[in-house]
């Protein structure tokens, strides 16, 4: 049991480690990007595509999330505009969750019929209390940098329909990503 614990503290320490080193990247590309034609120029030749599938990507990623809100000095020395790319960020991460919910949604044909006595408890529990979860989804998606799936696929199981999901989660993700762009950028700014 102990080797367990050591084995997921030692994962949880590499997963840290790996997304510091992604930042540390992010922001050393921003920093070479700042005098380097070439670089602005790849990173604007894909522009608002590009990024927009890399957050996707990055929406999916509940292993090691890697998010897309560190790359903002590249893509704003590359030429792109700040309040664009959060809004395609946020968009792209949002469909990243929307492909989540429809793995929770799918995932509870999945449960064998033993656990249909526990899957009946918690419907109980989220029609008693179904917009809190909602409005935790929001504060998780908005505040907290890890991946939403650890909300929404949990939340579809249970029968939460996706046009109530959508909101918080799309508000969160704009926060989030306003939020992030701001603080980098400024940071960015420092340096």
């Amino acid at each position: 049991m102990t080797s367990l614990k050591h084995k997921n503290f030692l994962k949880r320490e590499l997963q840290i480690l790996f997304l510091i080193g992604v930042v540390i990247l992010a922001v050393w590309l921003g920093l070479l990007a700042r005098e380097n034609i070439f670089i602005q120029g790849v990173v604007s030749s894909y522009g608002y595509g590009g990024v927009f599938l890399v957050s996707i990507i990055s929406g999916f990623n509940i292993v090691v999330p890697v998010p897309t809100a560190a790359f903002f000095p590249l893509f704003a020395v590359s030429g792109l505009n700040p309040w664009l790319t959060v809004f395609v960020i946020a968009v792209g991460v949002t469909l990243a969750d929307a492909a989540s919910y429809f793995v929770g949604k799918f995932g509870r044909r999945l449960v064998p019929l033993s656990t249909e006595k526990t899957i009946v408890r918690m419907e109980k529990l989220r029609n008693r209390v179904h917009y809190l979860p909602l409005i935790v989804l929001f504060f998780f998606a908005a505040f907290i940098p890890f991946p939403n799936e650890v909300l929404i696929i949990p939340m579809a199981f249970l029968g939460y329909r996706m046009r109530h999901l959508l909101l918080p989660v799309s508000l969160g993700n704009a926060t989030f990503n306003t939020l992030a762009m701001l603080g980098t950028l400024n940071l960015f700014k420092l340096l």
